[in-house]
């Protein structure tokens, strides 16, 4: 009995390191390497994978080295500033023709990200600073196919909609047709009202249902087999 026993024991060990060994590549492996390359794409884009960037701080067409900008005014005509003065995140005072005063509002401080690249000549003494839209929450593994050493894995990559996305979504359609028509005319600013506000908002929060908090989004990774294992391709 005892070495029936310590057979079928030994027979089990067997199959489950079989199972082990065998070398496919299971979904949770597949998930613990591609949160970790999330993580690091989350490191290197903090801001996500849409945001709306401005200057803050005394702002005019001095702020960029192209002439033909000197004397136009990037405030009056830019719809990002628009939305985020019309949701509390910035303030936007006048200080001459074409030149103005763009101060972050504490709701503001709160939402942006760090400045950057600061400017400062003649009336410009400016930064940059980016609002995320939308940010990585988590991804869901949904199928492997393996065909040799290659794989293809289907992911479901959830994003989060900021409380800046919830707000400017709201009134992007109404901002952006008002900010046009001074700029263009009523007629083309209705005509180019959808492809703005997409290219404003981007794709993903353009097409999500108003009252939606998050967006998911499909992808298929590939992965090779190596010596040490599966792993992400280095080139997809």
């Amino acid at each position: 009995m005892k070495q029936l026993l310590s057979a079928a024991l030994f027979g089990a060990s067997v199959l489950a390191l079989a199972a082990c060994s065998s070398g496919h590549l299971t979904r949770s492996n597949a998930k613990s390497q591609l949160e970790k390359a999330a993580q690091q794409a989350q490191q290197q884009n903090p801001d996500g994978p849409h945001s709306l960037t401005i200057h803050i701080g005394t702002v005019s067409g001095k702020c960029y080295n192209e002439p033909m900008m000197q004397d136009y005014d990037p405030v009056a005509n830019s719809k990002e500033d628009a939305l985020l003065s019309t949701t509390g995140y910035v303030t936007l005072r006048p200080v001459k023709k074409h030149v103005w005063e763009v101060e972050l509002t504490q709701l503001g401080n709160q939402a942006a990200g760090e400045k950057y690249a600061h400017t400062q000549k003649t009336d410009c003494d400016a930064w940059y600073v980016q609002f995320p839209l939308s940010k990585y929450d988590h991804l869901d593994v949904t199928g492997i196919v393996e065909d040799g050493v290659h794989a293809k894995v289907d992911v479901l990559l959830t994003f989060v909609i900021t409380p800046v996305g919830l707000a400017v979504r709201k009134v992007a359609s109404s901002v952006i047709l008002e900010t046009d028509t001074k700029t263009y005319g009523a007629k083309l600013a209705q005509d180019f009202l959808s492809n703005n506000t997409r290219s404003i908002l981007g794709d993903d929060l353009a097409y999500a249902p108003q009252d939606a908090s998050r967006y998911v989004k499909q992808a298929t990774v590939a992965f090779e087999k190596y010596d040490d294992g599966w792993n992400v391709a280095t080139k997809q």
